[in-house]
């Protein structure tokens, strides 16, 4: 009876033992965050004389866009661009980066719109400007059982599209004074966690919670998302320079993109590959989703 007792204490604290090393290994994600005080941003706004740095910043109906407080209605990010002109088309064999290689806020004005990120310290002011950047990726058009279709599948180098967002001066994400502040990454705000640094870098906004690795697939939530790779490029100072995101990488999510079909971005859910249609030529545009 004794015999019987012990061992059903010593096989439920090893089960415990288990759990606990189980959930220390792959254990869920906390996504965390400091609310930075807005006296001190407002601070930040008036010296600078900006209309806003963030959306809570402008009146309701309004966010900000390019620190400026614009209408709802305006800030329109379903736009989008198509990936080669009418006089050289895109066909078959060619990659999508044949003649279009990026897109900046010139190109699509709200969904890149560039940004700024503030820090006061010691009554100085360093500020953090931002620009986005979109560009076309090297997977090529292919013919699939008489179809057009778009393949990422030749190498793990291939890619759909990518994002880029580059800093003006390296930015330390460990610094307690960027914790809390906003990025306006593809048309939507995000807070940045207080757990981020130069490799991690945590996004939360009231639709979604993302996870930034550097050279990591992308985590939404608790889920990781196939097909996406983070990369924080460093800058000389080791704070960092530049946010890319591949999206399709190596074809391991939906390889191929048929004529017809689109491919939207699965980590923020903001940007998206469209393949309108394919006759004698390609009809392919990269933008906002609507």
């Amino acid at each position: 009876m004794h015999k019987r007792v012990i061992f059903t204490v010593l096989s439920l604290l090893l089960l415990s033992a288990f759990i606990f090393f189980t959930t220390a290994q792959t254990g869920k994600i906390n996504y965390n965050v400091n609310s930075i005080d807005e006296k001190y941003l407002e601070e930040i706004r008036l010296q600078l004389n900006l209309d806003c740095l963030k959306d809570s910043q402008c009146l309701e109906g309004y966010q900000c866009v390019k620190r400026n407080c614009v209408r709802n209605e305006e800030a329109n990010s379903c736009e989008s661009i198509s990936l080669a002109p009418v006089s050289t088309p895109l066909f078959i064999g060619q990659p999508l980066n044949s003649y279009r290689q990026a897109f900046t806020e010139t190109n699509l004005p709200t969904l890149l719109a560039d940004g700024t990120i503030a820090i006061l310290e010691n009554g100085n002011i360093t500020e953090y400007n931002y620009a986005q950047v979109l560009f076309s990726g090297n997977a090529k058009l292919r013919s699939e059982n008489g179809q057009a279709v778009i393949k990422v599948i030749e190498s793990i180098e291939g890619y759909a599209y990518k994002y880029r967002l580059y800093f003006s001066r390296d930015i330390n994400f460990s610094n307690k004074e960027t914790r809390g502040q906003t990025l306006k990454i593809l048309g939507k705000e995000y807070v940045i966690g207080s757990d981020s640094t130069n490799s991690d870098l945590y996004l939360i906004s009231n639709e979604r919670q993302i996870k930034l690795e550097d050279s990591r697939r992308v985590m939404v939530g608790q889920r990781e998302v196939i097909g996406t790779t983070a990369l924080m490029i460093k800058g000389e100072t080791g704070n960092v320079a530049i946010i890319e995101i591949l999206f399709n990488k190596g074809g391991v999510e939906r390889s191929s993109i048929s004529s017809g079909s689109s491919y939207s971005d699965p980590a923020f859910n903001s940007s998206v590959l469209s393949f309108h249609s394919y006759s004698d030529r390609a009809f392919l545009t990269l933008g906002g989703i609507c």
